[in-house]
């Protein structure tokens, strides 16, 4: 018996899941350039490429400050990290030696952030390993604007895939309705971590990805986009998607209950909070207080370290919020 037409013409494609939920629309392809690209032009005099790059360090720094105060602390932190590195002289000391040396500024920049990623790569410390993916993001955003790049926005309601995400390309970016697929990526990277804080759909490490347009599913609770979709496979998510609703429900109903084992142990159920603004976001009725408050959302500011007021006024606004209920704070 031959398959109807519709589906035919359906292609799946598995990866990992970076954040679970479900997502449909039209596939969206970014305009992501090559993290290795390094974009050339005829390099006018030493001082005038010297001017071209400080000025799109100035317009990239600028932009991220604009994107700073949107953020909770979390991904302020990402954001804060890159306007300090770009605001840190010795940072682009490589570029501007590369443009003395009589390169244009882009590829003096290019070569010099590539040198700089390598190393970060190859560094033994995790943090310094997770922050290259923070220094490509430098990269192009400054290579943008050396080349008066604009990057298209991102429709609601669509499947977004590209090769991978950049941090703050996720944080400009408003999910509603929409999910990611990405044919490379991490499940434990800075935008995987994001996604899941914000309820994003997101699958990683799908290898080859299809071009934009078509309609598609994107089920990332079991890691797999579904592209022109058949019209079993769309009941079949319709009804994943009522389960899921109907779980969301269920939860709702036993949010503000004692926590407890299925034998009826009482079991104490703590927050863990990456800052004072997580609280906003959080019915203290529904938990036991807060299980773990983070202290380096005090240091990942521009201002440096905070002073003793600030701290107190951080603290004293998670204990008012606990209401008497315990507040375990990681020194």
């Amino acid at each position: 018996m031959t398959a109807p037409a519709q589906a035919e013409n359906e292609r799946r494609y598995r990866g990992t899941v970076a954040s679970p939920g479900l997502a449909c629309g039209a596939l969206v392809v970014l305009d992501t350039a090559p993290l290795a690209a390094v974009r050339s032009r005829p390099a006018g005099t030493p001082g005038e490429e010297r001017g071209r790059l400080e000025r799109a360090v100035a317009d990239a720094t600028a932009q991220l400050e604009d994107l700073l105060g949107e953020l909770d602390d979390e991904a302020a932190g990402i954001v804060a990290f890159q306007i300090a590195m770009l605001e840190d002289e010795s940072f682009l000391e490589p570029a501007l030696a590369g443009i003395a040396a009589g390169r244009d500024a882009g590829v003096a920049w290019g070569v010099a952030m590539a040198a700089a990623i390598a190393d970060y790569e190859g560094a033994e410390d995790d943090y310094f390993r997770a922050r290259a993916v923070d220094l490509a993001d430098i990269r192009e955003r400054v290579a943008d604007r050396l080349d008066g790049i604009v990057r298209q926005a991102i429709p609601q309601g669509s499947i977004v895939v590209a090769d991978d995400l950049s941090p703050t390309r996720f944080l400009a970016t408003d999910w509603r309705d929409s999910g990611i697929a990405l044919a490379g990526g991490s499940s434990a990277g800075h935008v995987a971590i994001l996604a899941r804080a914000r309820g994003v759909p997101m699958v990683v490490g799908l290898g080859l990805l299809p071009p934009g347009g078509e309609h598609a599913l994107l089920d990332a609770q079991e890691g797999c986009l579904v592209v022109a979709p058949s019209a079993r496979s769309r009941r079949q998510f319709e009804a994943s998607r009522a389960i899921a609703s109907e779980r969301t429900a269920a939860d709702a109903r036993h949010l503000h209950r004692p926590g407890m084992t299925a034998a009826g142990e009482p079991v104490k159920v703590g927050v863990n909070l990456a800052g004072p603004e997580d609280t906003d976001a959080i019915d203290v009725a529904t938990c036991d207080g807060a299980g773990l408050v983070r202290t380096e959302f005090l240091f990942g500011t521009r201002e440096g370290l905070p002073a003793e007021e600030a701290q107190v006024a951080a603290y004293r606004r998670i204990v008012a919020w606990a209401q008497g209920r315990p507040v375990t704070i990681r020194a």
